[in-house]
């Protein structure tokens, strides 16, 4: 059954050199799941759009950024500094328009923190890390360039997943633009296919 199937998935990608092996749950400790937005994309005085908080450690993940991400994060005591990967599942307005926010409160934390702090020395070494559909890299920048966002201190890097199914109907086609320079700061990411399981593999941030 399920069972079966999963763990000759584990097997098989413990056989692939280029995966890592998953994560034993003693490594990752306790997790921590805040749901930061719930409301879709209509947004009311008591819950804000789609976005998830994972805290794993001492490390804190999105998962999605609508509007009032920002806001939401602050209320639930989510440090900036402690973001190090943010994941987009599309690209519809309730699920990003808080993301130019969220990175702009980053950039402005790693540069308000003393020099000393090691969340700012961690940033830059090691970028920010979002992953998502293809667009999301050429909205960012577009974005971010024209609202006179500095990154500071933070280094950001953008994964886009290729192979995704429901982008290849046509009404799911995004509008991709093209020729958009990239950030000052941004670190260029390789594009990311599926693997023989169907499974994305995001790779460890890199300087």
């Amino acid at each position: 059954g399920g069972d079966r199937r999963t763990a000759d998935k584990l097997r098989a990608s413990q056989k692939l050199p280029h995966r890592e092996r998953p994560i034993n749950n003693q490594d990752i400790g306790e997790l921590n799941l805040v749901f930061l937005g719930t409301a879709s994309a209509q947004a009311t005085t008591s819950r804000a759009q789609q976005s998830v908080a994972l805290r794993v450690q001492n490390e804190t993940w999105l998962f999605d950024c609508g509007g009032q991400t920002q806001m939401q994060m602050l209320r639930a005591g989510i440090a900036p500094l402690s973001v190090t990967r943010i994941f987009i599942s599309h690209m519809h307005g309730d699920h990003v328009f808080g993301l130019p926010a969220v990175i702009a409160m980053c950039a402005n934390s790693s540069m308000q923190q003393v020099s000393a702090s090691a969340d700012v020395r961690r940033w830059e070494k090691v970028p920010l890390q979002l992953v998502g559909p293809v667009g999301l890299r050429a909205w960012l920048r577009t974005v971010l360039a024209n609202s006179y966002v500095g990154l500071g201190r933070l280094r950001l890097q953008v994964h886009e997943l290729h192979g995704l199914e429901a982008l290849q109907q046509p009404k799911h086609v995004p509008a991709v633009l093209s020729g958009v320079p990239p950030l000052h700061g941004e670190v260029l990411a390789p594009p990311l296919w599926p693997e023989e399981d169907g499974a994305w593999s995001v790779p460890h941030p890199t300087a």
